[in-house]
């Protein structure tokens, strides 16, 4: 599978938001007034019956726990490979892709303005590409 270098970054933030749109999903069904949701018109496609919430529950808790594992051996993945760039280059990357920040936070962490913080990480992902591409191949 190849993955592009943004991708690959992106691959830990993915796993994140679907592991709380998991948890979340979670907490609907246990929530126990789930059936006046469908009178409201907000049904969120679950069922009644008992014996498909449970299906529907062991699927999401399965995959909460798939998406639990998942997390740390990506971010392993993608700090290793953060550890082969210069250091500013590395910690505008970690920001971004790892600890999740959007460009408003980019911005105030880097003292700068956005559209300054926008370009940075821009070219630290231009740098970082000869680097990816040395290890694609």
């Amino acid at each position: 599978m190849n993955l592009t270098l943004e991708e690959f970054l992106l691959q830990y933030q993915d796993a994140l938001t679907e592991l709380n749109e998991c948890r979340e999903r979670l907490q609907e069904l246990e929530y126990p007034a789930r059936g006046n949701r469908i009178l409201k018109g907000e049904h969120a496609g679950i069922s009644n019956q008992p014996e498909e919430y449970s299906m529907i529950k062991d699927s999401l808790t399965r995959k909460t726990e798939h998406l639990e594992r998942l997390l740390p051996i990506k971010r392993k993945q993608i700090e290793r490979f953060l550890g082969r760039l210069k250091p500013r280059q590395a910690r505008i990357l970690r920001k971004k892709y790892i600890e999740g920040l959007n460009s408003l936070e980019m911005a105030a962490w880097m003292h700068v303005q956005p559209k300054s913080a926008i370009a940075a990480v821009k070219l630290a992902i231009e740098h970082a590409q000869d680097e990816y591409n040395k290890l694609k191949t």
